[in-house]
């Protein structure tokens, strides 16, 4: 018999290894390893654990987490009220932009800007100012209302249609006053008279109540009334019925609360009334 290697499958069947001591069932007869059935997954190496149990990972999958429960959060909830975050966002703007020391005086500046409008400082030029607005009138003193202006308002508009009363004036400076009316109808001849001695005492007291009666130191006033007159033959002409003369003297005498108009042409001087006016 030779001694070398002993070939498989020749001599006597070889013995397990002996048992050691241990717990547990024994452990199964270990052979030669058998392929994996076809289609089977190779199994995986024993103590392997999947990557997201792994240690180095779990943190990363923690962050990820929040931010995905934030941001679903956020869109349930809604975008952030503009009232709740306009004072953090005003703040929060100059802070990144101006990073020096300059940045600090002008919030300073800032902050003195309520004292700038405060409401002393404000009220004492508004005293100021009312009190020149209020001197302004005192000085510019209102111009009267022309002379015949006021005249004319007292005649009124003629109800024939000879506008404007009066429509000839003359009044220069220290001289006679001189006018012309044209006088209104009425419904019976002797109304028309008396109403044109009427207005005779509308134009005298209109005169003397106004300032320049007084400044401008009218020696008097003459006055003309006209009237529409028929001739024998049937044609009419607008023609003087009144002529008077009144003097500075005889005009400021005059009680206009308490005289008669049917004579006021008595004390005209001179005076000239046609036929058809007479009384």
């Amino acid at each position: 018999m030779t001694n070398g290697p002993q070939q498989p499958g020749w001599g006597p069947p070889q013995q397990p290894p002996p048992q050691q001591p241990g717990w547990g069932p024994p452990p199964p007869p270990q052979g030669p390893p058998q392929p994996p059935a076809w289609g089977t997954p190779p199994p995986k190496p024993p103590g392997t654990r999947p990557w997201y149990r792994k240690k180095r990972f779990i943190i990363p999958i923690a962050v990820v987490a929040l931010f995905f429960v934030l941001g679903v959060v956020g869109a349930i909830v809604g975008p952030p009220d503009d009232t709740g975050l306009s004072a953090p966002a005003t703040t929060a703007e100059p802070a990144p932009t101006v990073t020096d020391a300059p940045a600090t005086t002008v919030q300073a500046t800032t902050t003195i800007a309520p004292v700038t409008t405060a409401a002393p400082t404000t009220t004492a030029p508004a005293t100021t100012l009312q009190g020149t607005t209020t001197a302004a009138p005192t000085t510019a003193k209102p111009q009267p209302i022309p002379l015949r202006q006021v005249v004319g308002n007292a005649l009124g508009s003629s109800n024939r249609g000879k506008n404007p009363r009066p429509d000839q004036w003359d009044a220069p400076f220290g001289h006679t006053i001189i006018l012309r009316w044209a006088i209104d109808d009425n419904l019976t001849e002797g109304l028309v008279k008396s109403g044109a001695r009427l207005e005779v005492v509308k134009i005298l007291k209109a005169i003397r109540s106004h300032p320049d009666w007084t400044t401008k130191k009218y020696p008097g006033v003459t006055m003309s009334g006209t009237f529409t007159l028929v001739n024998d033959l049937g044609e009419e002409s607008e023609d003087v019925v009144i002529r008077a003369h009144y003097d500075r003297a005889t005009i400021n005498r005059m009680n206009f609360d308490n005289i008669d108009f049917h004579r006021i042409l008595n004390v005209a001087d001179p005076v000239f009334i046609h036929p058809t006016f007479q009384e």
